[in-house]
């Protein structure tokens, strides 16, 4: 049996939700948010918006990324006022590339950090998981090799990656944190035009971890609202880009609306 996807733009999104859905679209922090992409704390059932996340930054140079779907980017922005602690605020997409980030608030210049909506670096960026960041000041972002990906110059600036890869081309996407500052406290990350964290389908496999099998079981076992994100680094089959085929041994049961 074959499953044949077309894909938008990057990837395909399948929505699994219900009518009236009204969740409560604050996320805190579980536990302590890891610092790269294989630690970033996920966030589920909490509906189809995500309005604000808690949490805070521990004393020795901590990082909490989170992996958020962006719905809209000309709606998209990203900020820590209200905030007890100094912070700087990282947006990487869903490979870990760098794309934008600031120290302080290009507004208020104190101490909090915005990305705010409409700005060049990210507007018209297509929907999709991304990565955000909230770190202790003075957190140095770096790719393979220690590769540098933001100078911090001047500080209310939102800023470009000034270095994006390495030596021959070859595209560097997180990989490591350096601080030389110790602050820490409590913050609240306010968001616009962003979702909780969709399942992704990372693999054309029938069953296991990354598969359409496991999305569709986990999306079934939860709150109306789950999306399904079919990862664009699954890349195109058959020589169409945006093409995706499944072969499966057995039919998958969705058991909510589409």
């Amino acid at each position: 049996m074959r499953a044949i996807f077309t894909r938008n733009v990057l990837a395909l999104l399948v929505i699994l939700a219900s009518a009236g859905l009204h969740a409560q679209p604050t996320w805190t922090e579980t536990t302590d948010a890891g610092e790269l992409l294989g630690s970033a704390q996920e966030i589920f059932n909490l509906g189809d918006t995500l309005t604000t996340i808690t949490g805070s930054v521990g004393y020795n140079g901590d990082r909490d990324l989170y992996r958020v779907f962006v719905k809209d980017f000309t709606q998209f922005s990203a900020n820590t006022h209200g905030s007890g602690a100094d912070t700087w605020l990282f947006l990487f997409d869903e490979d870990g590339y760098p794309v934008a980030f600031n120290d302080d608030d290009p507004v208020t210049a104190n101490g909090w950090s915005a990305l705010p909506a409409g700005h060049a670096l990210y507007a018209s960026r297509p929907p999709g998981v991304y990565h955000i960041a909230v770190a202790c000041p003075n957190s140095k972002a770096h790719g393979a090799l220690g590769l540098l990906f933001w100078c911090n110059y001047p500080s209310t600036a939102v800023e470009a990656p000034v270095h994006t890869t390495l030596p021959g081309g070859t595209a560097a996407p997180l990989s490591s944190w350096a601080s030389t500052n110790h602050h820490n406290g409590p913050y609240v990350l306010n968001l616009t035009g962003c979702a909780p964290t969709p399942l992704r389908v990372t693999n054309r496999n029938d069953s296991g971890a990354g598969s359409l099998r496991a999305a569709v079981a986990a999306a079934s076992a939860t709150a109306p609202g789950q999306m399904i994100w079919f990862w664009s680094g699954m890349g195109a089959f058959y020589g169409t880009p945006n093409l995706v085929t499944i072969d499966l041994g057995s039919t998958i049961a969705i058991n909510k609306p589409l």
